[in-house]
């Protein structure tokens, strides 16, 4: 399997929510408005991928180094759900500003996105 199939297959909403379900509800998983720190993002890096998430694509590496030094392993376009995850979760921030989620309000955001 090439790197865009896997990464194709681990961008997978059911993945990602088991993935939430498995973490205490208090935990925190990610950041509003952070590319590199919004749930999705650790998502990916919790399998071993640098990864920076926008509104539109994810792109991985394997480290942060070598996402500065433009070696990239693989962009791909986000799903809808996806999408509107990451939209749901920057929205989420107050009046702009960063806020830190939690696992409980992470997956409550991930089964409202379709």
């Amino acid at each position: 399997m090439n790197i865009k199939d896997t990464v194709t297959a681990l961008l997978n909403k059911p993945k990602v929510q088991k993935w939430l379900e498995e973490k205490e509800p208090k935990k925190i998983v990610g950041e509003t408005c952070s590319e590199d720190n919004c749930p999705l993002a650790n998502y990916f890096q919790s399998r071993g991928y640098y990864s920076v998430v926008s509104h539109e694509k994810v792109v991985l590496s394997e480290s942060e180094e070598d996402y500065q030094n433009d070696s990239i392993l693989a962009e791909l376009t986000l799903p809808h759900w996806a999408a509107k995850f990451v939209d749901d979760v920057d929205n989420t921030g107050v009046n702009g500003g960063v806020t830190f989620l939690d696992a409980k309000i992470a997956l409550e955001l991930l089964e409202e996105s379709r």
